[in-house]
């Protein structure tokens, strides 16, 4: 298993009240397993997410990754983990407006010991891969809402991570990108051997997925 959580809960008190996210919560995933988790707004399926890629702590529980418990890495540690071993892709793209396409992939390569030319051309061949090549002088203001994802697709691929964590990446796009969207991510999953979990709200979208499961509650049920 690349990914496995015992007994994970999250929580939080508002007032007298203890609030339970995630409760108790076993799950596993295998390596190049392509997972959707569904669920209504709230539902917890985003807190899970920011759990299993480090994003928060839980309150209690295990989240293993590779064998290793990440919750005792330290913050070096931790932030290594989601630099390297991750890549993670929101709703909303978060491109940098004043940088070009290619600029926007080789931030996250800064620290890198490669040489700038070399950066450059692996920046370059993922904008091939996910149809932007030709786009690599353009500013994210000229680009459609579906090109903008691509490229933050292309971002979270630029460092060859593990795993995509992927929040409701299609949540602001129009059916057809949407399905653009997903079939890339399918065609990514061949070329990369991807291991790729996606939240969404809406079920339509978690055809040909290896498993899909609903959040309720801070339970995960299988569909």
């Amino acid at each position: 298993m690349i990914i496995e959580c015992k007994n994970l809960s999250k929580s939080f008190i508002q007032g007298d009240e203890q609030i339970n996210i995630v409760k108790d919560l076993d799950f596993s995933i295998k390596s190049n397993d392509f997972i959707s988790i569904v669920g209504e707004s709230g539902s917890g399926k985003t807190t899970l997410l920011n759990l299993m890629s480090g994003l928060e702590r839980p309150s209690s529980g295990s989240i293993f990754f590779n064998g290793e418990d990440i919750n005792n890495f330290n913050e070096y540690e931790l932030s290594n983990f989601r630099a390297n071993d991750i890549g993670f892709i929101f709703q909303s793209h978060h491109l940098l407006p004043e940088f070009t396409i290619l600029e926007n992939l080789l931030i996250p390569l800064q620290l890198s010991n490669s040489k700038m030319h070399d950066l450059k051309e692996l920046a370059i061949e993922i904008l091939d891969k996910v149809g932007l090549v030709e786009k690599i002088d353009a500013f994210p203001s000229l680009l459609s809402g579906g090109e903008r994802q691509r490229v933050s697709i292309a971002r979270a691929l630029i460092k060859k991570p593990k795993v995509i964590f992927a929040d409701e990446p299609t949540g602001n796009l129009d059916m057809n990108n949407s399905k653009n969207i997903l079939e890339l991510f399918h065609e990514l999953r061949n070329l990369f051997k991807l291991t790729l979990v996606l939240v969404t709200h809406n079920i339509s979208i978690t055809r040909n997925f290896s498993k899909c499961y609903e959040m309720a509650s801070g339970n995960l049920n299988q569909l």
